[in-house]
């Protein structure tokens, strides 16, 4: 299971948008010397939000959402892909 294949399940179930899958997919891939990795690093979030011109909190929303968005999804997931 990649994080890919889930957000296209999952945009493609409606489950999170294609905005909030891309900040994730972001966020995932952004590296951040001498910081530790991770979709909740400061620093990761401040260089996302950076590059899409929005604030810090508007990507940590969007980022929260798709988390939950996700999380409630799992057993659908699962159902249709395991």
């Amino acid at each position: 299971i990649t994080l890919l294949a889930v957000l296209e399940w999952a945009t493609g179930k409606g489950v999170v948008t294609d905005q909030e899958a891309a900040i994730l997919l972001e966020l995932a891939s952004v590296e951040v010397a001498g910081t530790v990795r991770g979709l909740n690093s400061a620093a990761e979030i401040r260089v996302v939000a950076a590059r899409r011109g929005v604030n810090e909190k508007t990507v940590r929303r969007s980022r929260d959402r798709a988390v939950r968005s996700l999380v409630s999804a799992r057993e659908a997931y699962l159902r249709d892909c395991a």
